[in-house]
């Protein structure tokens, strides 16, 4: 497209070339000067492409700002947005900015019929499961702006991370990524974008990209920009695996001599046979002692090995524990203290990875009386496995909901609960994007409990609680699979059989 118009709003004195550059300082390459925070001294309908790269954070009033970009828009006009990432601490401290810029910054300026083509799980919450917010304070929504497309930059240590890694990571650390990159686009007309004209969109997008874009794109990634705990992590994995391989082989040299005696001492003994009457009673007693000893030695050896082992174990476990406490405090210093202090415990010696692991998993206990539930839970739910660990959760917050994720097929929900008898709970339950369910009960007993529901479900559910009291303790039961060193999937032990 020729003759578009397009304008760097807030360009300061790096304006982008073949833009008009509007700003509220009178800096070399800016064409018009003008107090921004009062409007953009622009006709209605006038600009086809709008960048704002680090500009918006500035701004007094985030959405007056925005209805006049979205007045001086087109219909279907395209508006490039790049801003420092909300959990980053330069920004925390930086007081000249005044809004804030993450995954759902734009979807309250969206109608709630709203499309869009961002991943769900980027954004979900359980009180705001729809892209559109726009009317989410019951006022009546002015404009309509459609996110295109979001982009983040990363910080060096999570560059190479999985799509879900990433975003476990944005929603649980600071530092993360630094800046947070916006394709937006204007709908004047009432309806949502098609699925063509989306694709449309995308592809004008990409054309008219701005090259400060570019540039942050493939700006040189170095250790100048920051390491995380990743990297602590990453460093003393390398010096724990090489211990571990380094006794490991130690140990299987030591089998492989004994083997090799036991195999020698089993030669003398053929060619002593031939020999028998030769050689006193008491000669052959001793030579069999020998390679009874020998083969004790050789168990012995071999339970090394198993106690190179237990050191592998432990170590999952430590990283484990790393992540249960990186969700809970939320303080890098805690986890690094903690670490430490674990690696220097008796806990960490060979023989102890059983003792270890029975503080965690509640399978055992749970086996002696509530064994009709655990039959339960190991045919039904898929999230089980065998090296799943049963264990308590957090307490549930009063007045805000824990949401889980369970699938199966029925109308009876089958679900373990740890609470002082008396405990007032609310429960939900949302299946297709419906609440279709709700009841609040006080806790009569521990152990097992039954939602029963009047109609049949197929597939996923989302699950929610949340206690009504300020002294009701409550805790349900979890299952834990660790799926990375720092991160671990956790899903209700719950089950759903058919009445």
């Amino acid at each position: 497209m020729e003759n578009l118009v397009k304008v760097d709003l807030g360009c300061g004195h790096r304006k982008t070339e073949g833009y008009l550059g509007i700003d509220r300082f009178d800096l070399p390459g800016v064409d018009i000067v003008a107090d921004l925070n009062k409007g953009i001294p622009l006709e209605d309908n006038s600009v086809d492409i709008m960048l704002c790269s680090h500009a918006l954070e500035h701004f007094d009033n985030i959405y007056f700002i925005t209805e006049e970009i979205h007045r001086v828009c087109k219909h279907k006009s395209l508006i490039y947005v790049l801003a420092p990432y909300h959990m980053e601490t330069v920004n925390f401290a930086n007081f000249y900015h005044k809004q804030v810029f993450n995954e759902s910054t734009f979807r309250f300026f969206a109608a709630p019929d709203s499309t869009s083509s961002i991943d769900k799980r980027d954004y979900y919450n359980p009180h705001a499961f729809i892209w559109g917010l726009g009317t989410s304070d019951n006022s009546q929504l002015t404009i309509n702006i459609h996110t295109v497309s979001i982009e983040y930059f990363y910080f060096p240590d999570y560059i190479d991370l999985s799509e879900e890694e990433k975003r476990n990571a944005r929603r649980s650390l600071q530092n993360v990524c630094d800046q947070i990159y916006y394709i937006l686009a204007v709908n004047k007309e009432g309806t949502p974008f098609t699925l063509d004209e989306i694709e449309e969109l995308k592809k004008l997008a990409d054309e008219n990209e701005p090259t400060i874009i570019k540039e942050v794109r493939n700006r040189e990634i170095n250790p100048d920009m920051g390491t995380s705990i990743l990297s602590d992590i990453k460093r003393w994995n390398t010096k724990l695996e090489k211990k571990i391989d380094d006794n490991r082989k130690d140990a299987l040299d030591d089998v492989k001599e004994t083997k090799n005696l036991i195999i020698q001492t089993a030669e003398m003994l053929r060619e002593l046979q031939g020999k028998v009457h030769q050689i006193e009673k008491h000669e052959i007693e001793k030579i069999s002692t020998l390679i009874i000893q020998s083969e004790k030695q050789l168990h012995q050896l071999e339970n090394k090995v198993d106690e190179v082992d237990n050191i592998k174990q432990k170590y999952d476990d430590t990283i484990m524990l790393l992540h249960k406490m990186s969700l809970e405090n939320n303080s890098l210093a805690s986890i690094v203290l903690e670490l430490m202090k674990d690696r220097e415990s008796p806990a960490f010696k060979f023989g102890t990875q059983k003792l270890f692991r029975k503080g965690h998993d509640l399978y055992n206990a749970l086996s002696k009386n509530h064994l009709k539930f655990l039959d339960g839970l190991i045919l039904q739910n898929k999230c089980y496995m065998k090296t799943s660990i049963l264990r308590v959760s957090n307490t549930i917050p009063y007045n805000e909901y824990v949401e889980y994720s369970i699938y199966g097929v029925g109308n009876k929900i089958h679900y373990f609960l740890f609470a002082n008898l008396g405990a007032n709970i609310f429960s939900e339950i949302v299946y297709g994007g419906n609440i279709i369910h709700q009841t609040s009960f006080a806790v009569t007993h521990e152990g097992m409990h039954v939602l029963e529901l009047n109609n049949q479900i197929n597939g996923e559910v989302l699950l929610r609680f949340r206690v009504c009291d300020n002294y009701s303790i409550v805790r349900l039961l979890e299952i834990s699979n660790r799926k990375l060193m720092l991160l671990s999937k956790i899903s209700l032990a719950a089950y759903i059989t058919i009445s």
